[in-house]
């Protein structure tokens, strides 16, 4: 077994014998679903991810943000575009869900609460907005995030990304100071 897949496969067997909470669990196989992607495993990584996912209802609402954005993520690193933003807009928000019979749900989202979307989300939607080539969608998800920055805590990764994006928004915008401010971040980082 490579590396990746021999912590992959003891978090997998740790979870099997039920010593920690649920909570410390799930955390671990949200990890290993990180491992195997890192490792180029995407296939078991929507395993593991869409395994915590089918029991949504019990997930703590960060972790579950978490989860999501790393199903957005997973979608987005292989080209699926549509999955990605599907994934991103079910972040944070409220969703309620009505049974139409035959086993069938249909989800609505309020797209009108956002007081709950953090600055992790906004970014990975510019990143998503980008992809679907809709800049102004990706500048206002930016305007938001920066929003989120101002009145919260800040990470350097959020940072760093933040400025990132908008770059390479500046530069699909064929603004100017896009290709300078790549080369920017690029030496600086």
């Amino acid at each position: 077994l490579s590396p990746p897949s021999a912590r992959v496969a003891r978090i997998e067997e740790l979870v099997g014998e039920h010593m920690l909470e649920a909570e410390r669990e799930r955390e671990l196989l949200l990890l290993a679903a990180m491992m195997l992607e890192g490792g180029g495993d995407t296939r078991s990584a929507y395993r593991i991810s869409g395994r915590l996912l089918a029991d949504k209802e019990r997930l703590e609402h960060g972790f579950l943000s978490s989860l999501r954005r790393f199903r957005a993520r997973l979608a987005l690193n292989r080209g699926d575009v549509v999955e990605a933003r599907s994934e991103v807009t079910l972040t944070e928000r409220m969703v309620m869900e009505t049974l139409r019979g035959m086993g069938q749900v249909t989800e609505t989202i309020d797209h009108d609460d956002l007081s709950k979307v953090t600055t992790a989300t906004w970014l990975l939607s510019a990143e998503i907005a980008l992809a679907e080539k809709q800049f102004d969608n990706a500048l206002q998800d930016l305007a938001n995030a920066r929003s989120c920055m101002v009145t919260g805590q800040k990470s350097v990764d959020e940072t760093a990304m933040f400025e990132l994006l908008s770059a390479l928004i500046c530069v699909g915008l064929a603004d100017s100071a896009g290709a300078p401010a790549l080369a920017y971040l690029y030496h600086l980082h």
